[in-house]
């Protein structure tokens, strides 16, 4: 099964790069080594191919010859999925039905498989089932990158607010555990106090899960550099810190919701204190973490079941049931 798992992985990967959607994989299994050959090899073959895994930390970027190696071990299958759409508005249709396909392909490996950096196209609703019917872990990453209609078209990025807060009321209607990660930017060039506002109160209603912002900052070439009114960087940092102040207080409150709950979890490490591990909702590095004060005779890549008992405004802590 783990030949076939990485076997699907490149298939799936080769396919939509001939579609010009770059894939990233990221398989955190470890029974067996991976042969990092055989990946460098079907890179080379696509040339857009990202694979990661962190059995040896292997990472191929834009040149398809260049890797390095670094094992970090992990014990349990999980995979990431994350995938970054490059077509033109006309292609989209074509490439929501093969996101779905890839989708269901992925969730037929028994392993949990995270949707990350998905862009919220109208495709995005077909997945929503497949979390609810547990094919997928409920799960999803998708950059809003902002409230206001005006600034996105300035972004050159999809959707509005409206419209987006009305398709997650719908989401969650169908796949109440849902967890939604987003990043945003603030202090784009023009962004108007009246914006940035409009920005909290999209938040205040959306009540996301997890939530990553940075202020705007230059990138060489791109043409967000020839816009007018640049935003002070006292000002960008201003804002940055009312929205982080503002989503530590919508995190704080939906993770409290789940004491009293029962989760299963992943161990990832296990001391004299306890056993720390994730939940469906928390993907590697970058989200939270559940602490088992119980754990002591757990061992890493165990798949528990955890009665939580308390919260913090990015953590959990439970006992083993």
């Amino acid at each position: 099964t783990y030949s076939r798992m990485v076997l699907l992985a490149l298939e799936a990967a080769d396919q939509l790069a001939r579609e010009e959607i770059d894939v990233e994989v990221v398989d955190l299994r470890t029974l067996k080594p991976l042969d990092i050959d055989t990946v460098v090899t079907s890179v080379k073959k696509t040339g857009r191919f990202v694979g990661v895994t962190e059995a040896y930390g292997v990472k191929l970027g834009p040149d398809p010859g260049v890797r390095t190696a670094e094992r970090r071990p992990r014990t349990q299958e999980e995979l990431t999925a994350l995938a970054r759409e490059r077509r033109r508005a006309t292609y989209r249709v074509e490439f929501g039905a093969r996101m779905t396909e890839l989708a269901v392909a992925l969730g037929e490996l028994g392993v949990w498989v995270r949707l990350h950096y998905v862009y919220p196209y109208p495709h995005v609703d077909e997945v929503i089932p497949l979390m609810a019917e547990g094919k997928i872990l409920p799960y999803l990453d998708i950059p809003f990158q902002h409230a206001n209609t005006r600034i996105l078209k300035l972004m050159k990025r999809p959707g509005s607010s409206d419209n987006v807060l009305a398709r997650i009321q719908k989401w969650r209607e169908i796949c109440p555990d849902l967890t939604l990660r987003s990043t945003f930017i603030v202090g784009f060039p023009g962004e108007t106090e009246e914006e940035f506002e409009e920005l909290l109160e999209f938040l205040r209603v959306a009540q996301l899960d997890r939530v990553g912002a940075f202020a705007y900052s230059p990138v060489e070439g791109a043409l967000a550099n020839e816009l007018p009114d640049p935003v002070a960087p006292e000002i960008q940092q201003e804002r940055l810190g009312r929205l982080m102040m503002l989503q530590e207080e919508i995190s704080q409150a939906r993770l409290e919701r789940k004491i009293g709950r029962t989760l299963t979890v992943l161990v990832d490490e296990v001391d004299e204190e306890g056993a720390i591990a994730r939940s469906f909702a928390d993907a590697p590095e970058i989200d939270g973490q559940v602490y088992i004060t119980n754990g002591q005779s757990l061992k890493a890549g165990d798949l528990v079941e955890v009665l939580i008992t308390d919260s913090d405004t990015h953590d959990l802590w439970g006992e083993l049931v």
